[in-house]
């Protein structure tokens, strides 16, 4: 028989395991610039028929992009709009390093968290230097970075 001191010593050991649960799977990811500005938001409009997929980061032309997490390097070119683009491979999220003025890694490449990927620029659709992070679920298409990236300490 379940009393009612059971049944909430057992909620809460639900509860308490679905959130060890989460931090299990909550991948540790770093900020990809040491000093920013968030610029703009994950989903604000574009235009009438778009929204942004990821954040801006505004930081000084030059600075260095940090990889966010382990992972290998499945694009390293130009696109349009994302002007000079990285994007890595990391377990089940793909991350994309948007407007570099220059880059720093090559096709195939292995990727440790911290690594030197690129520089902050203005290439592409790009009106200001920034960094453009976009964080893609195969599943669920592109997700909040703030979601999965630690609280800034500011």
């Amino acid at each position: 028989m379940i009393t009612p001191r059971r049944g909430i010593l057992l909620y809460l050991a639900l509860i308490l395991g679905l959130l060890i649960f989460r931090w299990l799977m909550t991948p540790s990811f770093i900020w990809p610039l040491e000093d920013f500005v968030v610029s703009s938001k994950y989903n604000s409009f574009r235009s009438l028929w778009t929204r942004h997929k990821g954040i801006d980061l505004q930081a000084p032309a030059g600075t260095p992009v940090l990889a966010i997490g382990d992972g290998v390097v499945v694009f390293s070119g130009i696109q349009k709009g994302y002007g000079k683009l990285v994007i890595i491979q990391q377990d089940h999220y793909q991350v994309l390093y948007g407007h570099l003025k220059e880059i720093n890694v090559a096709m195939d490449q292995d990727i440790n968290k911290g690594d030197t990927i690129g520089f902050v620029g203005q290439t592409g659709n790009a009106s200001s230097a920034h960094l453009h992070l976009e964080i893609r679920d195969p599943h669920n298409g592109p997700i909040n970075p703030l979601n999965v990236l630690p609280t800034p300490l500011r």
